[in-house]
């Protein structure tokens, strides 16, 4: 008697199931009749291929992205910058060997220009001219040619032929890990300049002071010592020595940069200021020449160094980092927790 009302209204539920069921599916029912009632519309025309030129575009793509190509390209331009190094060292004057070293230009410059052409009819037009290195590839190529065909140039134009030598930076897109070197230095111009310019303000306060101090020291060829003794000073260019180290602030500019990379600073720029009849002056003239180098020698340039690898490591993540860690799983009680189960009293079973 009492699993009767349970059964009747298990059967009731089930009859609104099916009836909610029909009520949903008449839209959809109604909708086919509709459609089926329509007169047939002919198909839309597919989409318009590219020109006969450009359909080979994604197969030119893949090929010129291949591991196998960029290593033969690779290959091609050390051999051209091996050549040209060989060239520069047995014949500078390009007159004993013309012939064979023409030879090597005009092959390097066809293969380089196949390539270009390639890479230009894959990636054409805004994905290849929106990189710096297609560029840059573009200009060294075209001078190459216009070195190969003898194309006369006007005036400052020439030095443009100086640019074959500079082909070898396109290795640095073919190799992924010297590409990444170049990114990093690129994304670390900006405060490795700041650093320089810290660097280049100190050594110009210096060097005003240099001009000061030692524009006339060694004048007619003659320093006094503290001795009092007059000496015949003149460098080894015959000239007077604070005339030519410290005659004006480009001289003395770079008298200082002489000092900050320890170029025989100490002997020949360092120890002659010091030679003066005034105590003061002597202690004064090895004061500054320590302050500078420990300055300028030993705390700036580490910050430049020092700015440079701060760029380069916050480029990102290194490759070889750690996948983050997995979300934790979420434990067996806190799912029976969620279902509720753990409210059912213990006597219901």
């Amino acid at each position: 008697e009492a699993a009767m009302p349970v059964a009747a209204a298990a059967a009731a539920a089930s009859q609104r199931d099916k009836a909610a069921a029909a009520s949903r599916q008449a839209p959809g029912a109604a909708r086919k009749k509709e459609k089926a009632a329509l007169p047939t519309l002919p198909s839309q025309s597919k989409p318009l291929r590219c020109p006969w030129f450009w359909q080979y575009q994604p197969k030119a793509h893949k090929f010129y992205t291949r591991t196998d190509v960029e290593i033969f390209v690779a290959a091609l331009i050390g051999g051209n910058f091996l050549c040209n190094m060989i060239e520069a060292t047995i014949d500078p004057a390009k007159e004993l060997y013309q012939a064979v070293f023409g030879g090597f230009e005009l092959f390097f410059n066809i293969a380089f220009t196949i390539e270009l052409a390639i890479n230009m009819y894959a990636g054409w037009c805004f994905k290849f001219w929106n990189s710096g290195w297609n560029v840059f590839d573009f200009v060294v190529v075209s001078i190459g040619l216009l070195t190969t065909f003898n194309v006369p140039l006007p005036g400052p134009l020439k030095m443009l032929r100086m640019m074959r030598a500079f082909r070898v930076f396109r290795l640095f897109k073919r190799i992924a890990s010297l590409k990444k070197i170049m990114s990093s230095l690129a994304k670390a111009v900006p405060g490795v300049i700041n650093a320089f310019v810290i660097l280049i303000l100190v050594m110009s306060i210096y060097a005003m002071l240099a001009v000061e101090f030692w524009s006339k020291h060694g004048s007619g060829g003659k320093i006094t010592n503290e001795f009092g003794i007059e000496l015949d000073y003149l460098t080894a260019r015959g000239q007077e020595f604070g005339f030519e180290y410290f005659g004006n602030f480009p001289k003395a500019l770079y008298t200082l940069f002489q000092v900050m990379t320890g170029e025989s600073w100490s002997e020949a720029i360092a120890r002659p200021c010091m030679h003066t009849t005034d105590p003061l002056i002597n202690v004064a003239s090895a004061f500054y020449f320590v302050s500078f180098q420990v300055l300028c020698a030993t705390v700036l340039i580490n910050v430049v160094v020092a700015v440079l690898l701060e760029k380069m490591v916050d480029d990102g993540p290194p490759d070889d980092a750690p996948d983050a860690p997995a979300e934790k799983l979420p434990d067996a009680d806190d799912e029976l927790s969620s279902t509720g189960f753990d409210d059912v009293p213990e006597g219901a079973a």
